[in-house]
Protein backbone atom coordinates (compact mmCIF):
# COMPACT_ATOMS: atom_id res chain seq x y z
CA UNK A 1 0.00 0.00 0.00
CA UNK A 2 0.89 3.31 -1.10
CA UNK A 3 1.73 6.36 1.75
CA UNK A 4 -1.27 7.88 0.19
CA UNK A 5 -2.94 4.82 0.71
CA UNK A 6 -2.56 5.56 4.45
CA UNK A 7 -4.81 7.85 4.88
CA UNK A 8 -7.81 5.51 4.28
CA UNK A 9 -7.45 4.77 7.91
CA UNK A 10 -8.40 7.73 10.34
CA UNK A 11 -11.50 6.34 10.85
CA UNK A 12 -10.42 3.54 11.92
CA UNK A 13 -12.21 2.42 15.28
CA UNK A 14 -10.42 1.98 18.77
CA UNK A 15 -11.37 -0.08 21.51
CA UNK A 16 -10.37 0.24 25.16
CA UNK A 17 -6.57 1.51 26.77
CA UNK A 18 -3.28 -0.31 27.90
CA UNK A 19 -0.34 -1.40 30.54
CA UNK A 20 2.24 -0.08 32.75
CA UNK A 21 6.11 -0.65 34.77
CA UNK A 22 9.45 -2.43 34.57
CA UNK A 23 11.91 -5.55 34.62
CA UNK A 24 15.83 -5.26 34.57
CA UNK A 25 17.92 -3.40 32.44
CA UNK A 26 19.99 -4.98 28.90
CA UNK A 27 23.34 -3.44 28.03
CA UNK A 28 25.18 -0.73 29.71
CA UNK A 29 24.68 2.84 29.60
CA UNK A 30 26.05 4.91 26.45
CA UNK A 31 27.56 8.34 26.52
CA UNK A 32 25.23 9.38 23.34
CA UNK A 33 22.37 11.73 23.66
CA UNK A 34 19.62 10.06 22.48
CA UNK A 35 15.73 11.67 22.48
CA UNK A 36 12.87 9.05 22.09
CA UNK A 37 9.54 10.80 21.05
CA UNK A 38 6.37 8.79 22.03
CA UNK A 39 2.73 9.43 20.18
CA UNK A 40 0.24 7.42 22.45
CA UNK A 41 -3.81 7.85 23.05
CA UNK A 42 -2.79 8.22 26.90
CA UNK A 43 -3.82 12.02 27.90
CA UNK A 44 -3.36 12.83 31.80
CA UNK A 45 -7.07 11.44 32.83
CA UNK A 46 -5.79 8.14 31.30
CA UNK A 47 -5.13 5.85 34.45
CA UNK A 48 -2.53 3.97 33.28
CA UNK A 49 -0.75 7.64 32.73
CA UNK A 50 0.92 7.49 36.06
CA UNK A 51 2.10 3.96 35.58
CA UNK A 52 3.66 4.45 32.42
CA UNK A 53 5.32 7.77 33.47
CA UNK A 54 6.87 5.88 36.63
CA UNK A 55 8.43 3.56 33.43
CA UNK A 56 9.81 6.78 31.95
CA UNK A 57 11.16 8.18 34.88
CA UNK A 58 13.09 5.04 35.94
CA UNK A 59 14.14 4.92 32.21
CA UNK A 60 15.59 7.99 32.01
CA UNK A 61 17.61 7.38 35.58
CA UNK A 62 19.03 4.36 34.39
CA UNK A 63 19.91 5.76 30.86
CA UNK A 64 21.00 9.33 31.47
CA UNK A 65 21.92 10.10 28.22
CA UNK A 66 18.06 9.25 27.24
CA UNK A 67 15.50 11.94 27.15
CA UNK A 68 11.88 10.64 26.45
CA UNK A 69 9.31 13.32 24.80
CA UNK A 70 5.60 11.79 25.16
CA UNK A 71 2.33 13.05 24.11
CA UNK A 72 -0.83 12.34 25.03
CA UNK A 73 -3.85 12.44 22.56
CA UNK A 74 -7.39 11.46 22.71
CA UNK A 75 -7.57 8.75 20.65
CA UNK A 76 -9.11 10.28 17.28
CA UNK A 77 -6.36 13.09 17.57
CA UNK A 78 -3.61 10.84 17.37
CA UNK A 79 -4.42 8.71 15.07
CA UNK A 80 -4.89 11.39 12.67
CA UNK A 81 -1.66 12.98 13.76
CA UNK A 82 0.20 9.57 13.90
CA UNK A 83 -0.92 8.94 9.81
CA UNK A 84 -0.14 11.99 8.87
CA UNK A 85 3.27 11.74 10.02
CA UNK A 86 3.64 8.09 8.81
CA UNK A 87 2.53 9.67 5.35
CA UNK A 88 5.02 12.40 5.29
CA UNK A 89 7.89 9.90 6.55
CA UNK A 90 8.45 11.04 10.08
CA UNK A 91 6.93 8.87 12.61
CA UNK A 92 7.55 8.98 16.12
CA UNK A 93 9.90 7.17 17.50
CA UNK A 94 7.21 4.91 19.73
CA UNK A 95 3.95 4.95 18.61
CA UNK A 96 0.49 3.26 20.46
CA UNK A 97 -1.96 2.22 17.63
CA UNK A 98 -4.79 -0.06 16.63
CA UNK A 99 -4.37 -3.34 14.73
CA UNK A 100 -5.47 -2.86 11.52
CA UNK A 101 -3.25 1.08 11.03
CA UNK A 102 0.11 -0.99 12.40
CA UNK A 103 -0.42 -3.44 9.87
CA UNK A 104 -1.03 -0.90 6.93
CA UNK A 105 2.25 0.84 8.33
CA UNK A 106 4.32 -2.54 9.27
CA UNK A 107 3.83 -2.85 4.84
CA UNK A 108 5.09 0.71 3.78
CA UNK A 109 8.29 -0.40 5.92
CA UNK A 110 7.48 2.75 8.46
CA UNK A 111 7.44 0.09 11.39
CA UNK A 112 9.81 -2.60 12.33
CA UNK A 113 9.41 -6.35 12.63
CA UNK A 114 9.69 -7.46 15.67
CA UNK A 115 10.06 -10.91 14.96
CA UNK A 116 13.76 -10.76 14.82
CA UNK A 117 14.06 -9.02 18.06
CA UNK A 118 11.89 -11.76 19.82
CA UNK A 119 13.89 -14.72 18.43
CA UNK A 120 16.62 -13.07 19.40
CA UNK A 121 15.12 -12.22 22.89
CA UNK A 122 13.34 -15.34 23.98
CA UNK A 123 12.90 -14.52 27.60
CA UNK A 124 10.50 -11.52 26.71
CA UNK A 125 9.03 -13.58 24.06
CA UNK A 126 8.16 -15.75 26.48
CA UNK A 127 6.48 -13.51 28.74
CA UNK A 128 3.38 -13.06 25.81
CA UNK A 129 0.53 -15.07 25.31
CA UNK A 130 1.40 -16.81 22.32
CA UNK A 131 -2.17 -16.32 20.61
CA UNK A 132 -1.49 -12.58 21.03
CA UNK A 133 1.73 -12.85 19.41
CA UNK A 134 0.14 -15.26 16.19
CA UNK A 135 -2.88 -12.02 16.07
CA UNK A 136 -0.04 -9.52 15.22
CA UNK A 137 1.42 -11.69 12.89
CA UNK A 138 0.94 -11.03 9.36
CA UNK A 139 3.35 -12.61 6.75
CA UNK A 140 5.71 -14.15 9.21
CA UNK A 141 6.63 -10.31 10.46
CA UNK A 142 4.86 -8.53 13.56
CA UNK A 143 4.59 -4.62 13.85
CA UNK A 144 3.14 -4.06 16.78
CA UNK A 145 3.86 -5.36 19.84
CA UNK A 146 0.50 -6.87 22.09
CA UNK A 147 -0.73 -4.90 24.69
CA UNK A 148 -4.14 -4.96 25.70
CA UNK A 149 -6.40 -8.03 24.83
CA UNK A 150 -9.87 -9.38 25.22
CA UNK A 151 -11.73 -12.48 25.01
CA UNK A 152 -15.48 -13.32 23.57
CA UNK A 153 -17.46 -15.11 25.20
CA UNK A 154 -21.45 -15.62 26.53
CA UNK A 155 -22.77 -13.87 29.59
CA UNK A 156 -25.94 -15.16 30.66
CA UNK A 157 -28.23 -14.16 33.44
CA UNK A 158 -28.95 -17.18 35.59
CA UNK A 159 -32.12 -16.00 37.01
CA UNK A 160 -33.91 -15.80 33.40
CA UNK A 161 -32.44 -19.49 32.45
CA UNK A 162 -33.59 -20.42 35.92
CA UNK A 163 -37.30 -19.50 35.39
CA UNK A 164 -37.18 -21.12 32.24
CA UNK A 165 -36.43 -23.92 33.55
CA UNK A 166 -32.88 -24.13 32.14
CA UNK A 167 -29.95 -25.23 34.48
CA UNK A 168 -27.19 -24.33 32.28
CA UNK A 169 -26.78 -22.30 29.37
CA UNK A 170 -26.54 -24.08 25.66
CA UNK A 171 -23.53 -26.14 24.97
CA UNK A 172 -24.66 -27.13 20.98
CA UNK A 173 -26.48 -24.82 18.28
CA UNK A 174 -29.37 -27.26 18.41
CA UNK A 175 -29.83 -26.53 22.11
CA UNK A 176 -29.78 -22.75 21.68
CA UNK A 177 -32.14 -23.24 19.51
CA UNK A 178 -34.77 -25.09 22.43
CA UNK A 179 -33.80 -22.70 24.79
CA UNK A 180 -34.81 -19.73 22.64
CA UNK A 181 -38.09 -21.41 22.37
CA UNK A 182 -38.16 -22.17 26.68
CA UNK A 183 -37.06 -18.27 27.51
CA UNK A 184 -39.52 -16.47 25.29
CA UNK A 185 -42.35 -18.35 26.91
CA UNK A 186 -41.37 -16.44 30.14
CA UNK A 187 -41.53 -13.35 28.29
CA UNK A 188 -38.28 -12.82 28.67
CA UNK A 189 -35.72 -12.04 25.54
CA UNK A 190 -33.06 -14.55 24.55
CA UNK A 191 -30.28 -12.63 23.42
CA UNK A 192 -29.82 -8.52 23.36
CA UNK A 193 -27.21 -6.06 21.80
CA UNK A 194 -26.67 -2.79 21.16
CA UNK A 195 -27.93 -2.96 16.80
CA UNK A 196 -28.47 1.30 17.27
CA UNK A 197 -24.31 1.26 17.93
CA UNK A 198 -23.99 -1.96 15.37
CA UNK A 199 -22.42 -4.07 18.56
CA UNK A 200 -22.80 -7.48 15.74
CA UNK A 201 -18.60 -7.50 15.36
CA UNK A 202 -18.07 -9.69 18.09
CA UNK A 203 -20.99 -12.13 17.29
CA UNK A 204 -20.84 -12.50 14.17
CA UNK A 205 -17.11 -13.23 14.45
CA UNK A 206 -17.86 -16.21 16.31
CA UNK A 207 -20.03 -17.56 13.84
CA UNK A 208 -17.82 -17.44 11.13
CA UNK A 209 -15.19 -19.18 13.76
CA UNK A 210 -17.72 -21.55 13.65
CA UNK A 211 -18.25 -21.93 10.10
CA UNK A 212 -15.51 -21.24 8.41
CA UNK A 213 -12.75 -21.48 10.97
CA UNK A 214 -9.73 -19.23 12.18
CA UNK A 215 -7.44 -19.48 9.42
CA UNK A 216 -9.86 -18.98 6.75
CA UNK A 217 -10.98 -15.71 8.55
CA UNK A 218 -7.65 -14.61 9.41
CA UNK A 219 -6.89 -15.09 4.99
CA UNK A 220 -9.86 -12.57 4.53
CA UNK A 221 -8.57 -10.43 6.67
CA UNK A 222 -4.86 -10.29 5.22
CA UNK A 223 -4.37 -13.34 2.94
CA UNK A 224 -5.36 -14.84 -0.39
CA UNK A 225 -9.19 -14.30 1.05
CA UNK A 226 -9.76 -10.46 1.31
CA UNK A 227 -12.32 -10.51 -2.11
CA UNK A 228 -13.31 -14.32 -0.94
CA UNK A 229 -16.30 -12.46 1.70
CA UNK A 230 -18.68 -14.50 -0.77
CA UNK A 231 -16.88 -17.99 -1.53
CA UNK A 232 -19.13 -20.19 0.30
CA UNK A 233 -15.96 -22.70 1.42
CA UNK A 234 -14.56 -19.15 3.38
CA UNK A 235 -17.76 -19.48 6.32
CA UNK A 236 -19.60 -16.09 6.28
CA UNK A 237 -22.35 -17.27 4.00
CA UNK A 238 -23.18 -19.94 6.61
CA UNK A 239 -22.49 -17.31 9.19
CA UNK A 240 -24.98 -15.19 8.08
CA UNK A 241 -27.63 -18.13 7.99
CA UNK A 242 -27.14 -18.88 11.67
CA UNK A 243 -27.67 -14.98 12.63
CA UNK A 244 -30.73 -15.47 10.37
CA UNK A 245 -31.92 -18.56 12.01
CA UNK A 246 -31.48 -16.62 15.27
CA UNK A 247 -33.23 -13.97 14.17
CA UNK A 248 -36.25 -15.91 12.94
CA UNK A 249 -36.74 -17.76 15.64
CA UNK A 250 -37.28 -14.34 17.41
CA UNK A 251 -33.90 -14.63 19.72
CA UNK A 252 -33.79 -11.24 19.68
CA UNK A 253 -36.23 -8.54 20.54
CA UNK A 254 -37.66 -6.83 16.45
CA UNK A 255 -36.42 -3.30 16.09
CA UNK A 256 -32.99 -4.95 16.97
CA UNK A 257 -31.44 -2.37 14.31
CA UNK A 258 -32.21 0.34 16.21
CA UNK A 259 -31.95 -0.85 20.39
CA UNK A 260 -29.59 1.44 21.77
CA UNK A 261 -26.18 -0.56 23.45
CA UNK A 262 -27.40 1.23 26.72
CA UNK A 263 -31.05 -0.10 26.55
CA UNK A 264 -30.10 -3.02 25.46
CA UNK A 265 -27.06 -3.94 28.78
CA UNK A 266 -30.24 -2.77 31.07
CA UNK A 267 -32.46 -5.24 29.67
CA UNK A 268 -29.72 -7.85 30.85
CA UNK A 269 -29.43 -6.36 33.95
CA UNK A 270 -33.03 -6.10 34.69
CA UNK A 271 -33.75 -9.99 33.86
CA UNK A 272 -35.51 -9.40 30.72
CA UNK A 273 -32.69 -10.65 28.81
CA UNK A 274 -30.79 -14.09 29.12
CA UNK A 275 -27.48 -13.82 26.93
CA UNK A 276 -25.53 -11.15 25.91
CA UNK A 277 -22.32 -11.85 23.76
CA UNK A 278 -18.92 -9.85 23.81
CA UNK A 279 -15.93 -8.93 25.24
CA UNK A 280 -13.90 -8.92 28.44
CA UNK A 281 -14.91 -5.27 29.43
CA UNK A 282 -18.40 -6.24 29.76
CA UNK A 283 -17.65 -7.74 33.33
CA UNK A 284 -16.72 -4.71 34.29
CA UNK A 285 -20.11 -3.01 32.60
CA UNK A 286 -22.14 -5.55 34.42
CA UNK A 287 -20.42 -4.94 38.12
CA UNK A 288 -21.44 -0.92 37.59
CA UNK A 289 -25.18 -1.54 35.90
CA UNK A 290 -26.12 -3.75 38.36
CA UNK A 291 -23.70 -3.94 41.33
CA UNK A 292 -21.66 -6.93 42.91
CA UNK A 293 -25.17 -8.95 44.04
CA UNK A 294 -26.27 -8.51 40.13
CA UNK A 295 -22.72 -9.65 38.91
CA UNK A 296 -23.09 -13.20 41.19
CA UNK A 297 -26.11 -13.25 38.62
CA UNK A 298 -24.00 -13.34 35.81
CA UNK A 299 -22.22 -16.81 34.22
CA UNK A 300 -20.20 -16.63 31.49
CA UNK A 301 -19.14 -19.46 28.73
CA UNK A 302 -17.68 -20.28 25.73
CA UNK A 303 -20.18 -20.19 22.44
CA UNK A 304 -22.22 -22.67 21.21
CA UNK A 305 -20.60 -25.68 18.80
CA UNK A 306 -22.81 -25.93 15.80
CA UNK A 307 -22.95 -29.11 14.67
CA UNK A 308 -21.97 -30.43 11.54
CA UNK A 309 -20.01 -26.94 10.46
CA UNK A 310 -16.64 -27.32 9.21
CA UNK A 311 -15.27 -24.29 11.26
CA UNK A 312 -13.51 -24.39 14.29
CA UNK A 313 -15.81 -25.73 17.27
CA UNK A 314 -13.00 -24.64 19.67
CA UNK A 315 -12.09 -21.02 18.01
CA UNK A 316 -12.91 -18.22 20.64
CA UNK A 317 -12.85 -14.81 19.51
CA UNK A 318 -10.06 -12.32 21.38
CA UNK A 319 -7.19 -11.03 21.33
CA UNK A 320 -5.38 -7.61 21.22
CA UNK A 321 -6.61 -4.54 19.86
CA UNK A 322 -3.57 -2.10 20.48
CA UNK A 323 -0.31 -2.56 20.43
CA UNK A 324 3.48 -0.31 20.76
CA UNK A 325 5.20 0.19 17.59
CA UNK A 326 8.47 1.50 16.52
CA UNK A 327 9.86 3.49 13.81
CA UNK A 328 11.25 1.22 11.10
CA UNK A 329 13.78 4.17 10.88
CA UNK A 330 15.58 3.85 13.51
CA UNK A 331 19.07 2.70 13.61
CA UNK A 332 22.13 1.59 16.14
CA UNK A 333 21.64 2.53 19.61
CA UNK A 334 18.40 4.34 19.46
CA UNK A 335 16.55 1.60 18.06
CA UNK A 336 18.26 -0.29 20.93
CA UNK A 337 16.88 2.45 23.49
CA UNK A 338 13.14 2.21 21.70
CA UNK A 339 13.51 -1.47 22.44
CA UNK A 340 14.21 -1.74 25.75
CA UNK A 341 11.67 0.84 26.28
CA UNK A 342 9.18 -0.84 24.76
CA UNK A 343 10.08 -4.12 26.75
CA UNK A 344 9.94 -2.53 30.35
CA UNK A 345 5.70 -1.23 29.14
CA UNK A 346 5.44 -4.47 28.42
CA UNK A 347 6.73 -6.37 30.83
CA UNK A 348 4.93 -9.03 33.23
CA UNK A 349 5.15 -6.02 36.67
CA UNK A 350 3.11 -3.92 34.60
CA UNK A 351 0.71 -6.52 33.19
CA UNK A 352 0.25 -7.88 36.56
CA UNK A 353 -0.39 -3.71 38.23
CA UNK A 354 -3.00 -3.26 35.44
CA UNK A 355 -4.91 -6.50 35.70
CA UNK A 356 -5.01 -5.98 39.05
CA UNK A 357 -5.70 -1.81 39.45
CA UNK A 358 -7.77 -1.64 36.28
CA UNK A 359 -9.16 -4.70 35.53
CA UNK A 360 -7.45 -4.67 32.30
CA UNK A 361 -5.75 -7.64 30.86
CA UNK A 362 -2.71 -7.00 28.52
CA UNK A 363 -1.08 -9.11 25.74
CA UNK A 364 2.17 -9.87 28.09
CA UNK A 365 0.76 -12.95 30.71
CA UNK A 366 0.49 -11.73 34.73
CA UNK A 367 2.24 -13.32 37.93
CA UNK A 368 -0.06 -16.61 38.26
CA UNK A 369 -0.68 -15.18 41.78
CA UNK A 370 -2.81 -12.36 40.24
CA UNK A 371 -5.37 -14.74 38.67
CA UNK A 372 -6.77 -15.71 42.04
CA UNK A 373 -7.33 -11.80 43.04
CA UNK A 374 -9.54 -11.00 40.27
CA UNK A 375 -13.24 -12.25 39.47
CA UNK A 376 -13.30 -16.02 38.33
CA UNK A 377 -14.88 -14.67 34.97
CA UNK A 378 -11.97 -13.02 33.86
CA UNK A 379 -9.44 -15.35 35.33
CA UNK A 380 -11.25 -18.08 33.25
CA UNK A 381 -11.08 -16.15 30.31
CA UNK A 382 -7.61 -15.50 30.52
CA UNK A 383 -6.93 -19.30 31.08
CA UNK A 384 -9.30 -20.18 27.96
CA UNK A 385 -7.34 -17.59 25.85
CA UNK A 386 -3.75 -19.19 26.52
CA UNK A 387 -4.51 -22.42 26.08
CA UNK A 388 -6.70 -21.83 23.21
CA UNK A 389 -5.57 -23.30 20.03
CA UNK A 390 -7.86 -21.46 17.29
CA UNK A 391 -8.01 -17.46 17.95
CA UNK A 392 -9.29 -14.66 16.21
CA UNK A 393 -9.29 -10.73 16.55
CA UNK A 394 -13.36 -9.17 15.87
CA UNK A 395 -13.56 -8.33 12.64
CA UNK A 396 -13.78 -4.91 13.74
CA UNK A 397 -10.69 -4.78 14.72
CA UNK A 398 -9.08 -6.92 12.07
CA UNK A 399 -10.32 -5.76 8.51
CA UNK A 400 -9.92 -2.65 7.06
CA UNK A 401 -12.35 0.04 7.79
CA UNK A 402 -14.28 -0.45 5.10
CA UNK A 403 -15.24 -3.76 4.98
CA UNK A 404 -15.65 -3.81 8.99
CA UNK A 405 -18.25 -1.32 8.12
CA UNK A 406 -20.01 -3.22 5.02
CA UNK A 407 -20.04 -6.13 7.31
CA UNK A 408 -21.80 -4.28 10.69
CA UNK A 409 -23.38 -1.41 9.55
CA UNK A 410 -24.66 -3.26 5.87
CA UNK A 411 -24.67 -6.79 5.81
CA UNK A 412 -26.38 -7.77 9.20
CA UNK A 413 -28.67 -5.35 9.89
CA UNK A 414 -29.62 -6.12 6.32
CA UNK A 415 -29.78 -10.08 7.98
CA UNK A 416 -31.96 -8.87 10.75
CA UNK A 417 -34.50 -6.44 9.05
CA UNK A 418 -34.76 -9.07 6.00
CA UNK A 419 -33.45 -6.47 3.47
CA UNK A 420 -30.94 -8.59 1.99
CA UNK A 421 -30.65 -12.57 2.10
CA UNK A 422 -27.38 -14.44 3.29
CA UNK A 423 -25.93 -14.48 0.14
CA UNK A 424 -26.79 -10.98 -1.02
CA UNK A 425 -25.32 -9.40 2.42
CA UNK A 426 -21.99 -11.39 1.42
CA UNK A 427 -21.69 -9.92 -2.08
CA UNK A 428 -22.20 -6.75 -1.11
CA UNK A 429 -19.58 -7.18 1.51
CA UNK A 430 -16.85 -8.21 -0.84
CA UNK A 431 -17.68 -5.31 -3.25
CA UNK A 432 -16.48 -3.32 -0.48
CA UNK A 433 -13.72 -5.69 -0.17
CA UNK A 434 -13.15 -5.37 -3.76
CA UNK A 435 -13.14 -1.40 -4.29
CA UNK A 436 -10.85 -1.11 -1.48
CA UNK A 437 -7.91 -3.65 -2.27
CA UNK A 438 -7.91 -2.55 -5.61
CA UNK A 439 -7.00 0.77 -4.80
CA UNK A 440 -4.57 -0.50 -1.82
CA UNK A 441 -2.18 -2.18 -3.94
Amino acid sequence: MKRRGILLFLGVAVLGFLALNSPALAGAPSDEKITLRLLTYFTSADPVTPMYAAVYKQFQQDFPNVTIEHEGLESANARTKLTIEMASGNPPDISYMVTSLGQQFGKDKLLLDFRPVLADDKKWMSTFYPAALDAFTFGGKMFLVPVNIHVGGLYYNKDVLKKAGLLAPPATWSELMQQVKKIKATGAFPFVTGGKDFRYAWLITQLILRTGGAERLKAMADGKEVTGWDKPENGFIDALKLLKEMIDAGAFPSGLNGMARDVSRMMFVQNRAAMYYEGTWKIGVWEMLGGPAFLENVGWTTFPTVEGAKGDQDGIVGGPVLGWGISGLLTGKKRDMAVELVKRLTSQQISTRMLLEIKQPTGTIPAESALGQIHPMLAAQLRLYHQAKHVALPVDVNMVPPVDNAIKKIAVPAIVDGSMTPEQAATEVNKYAKEFFATAK
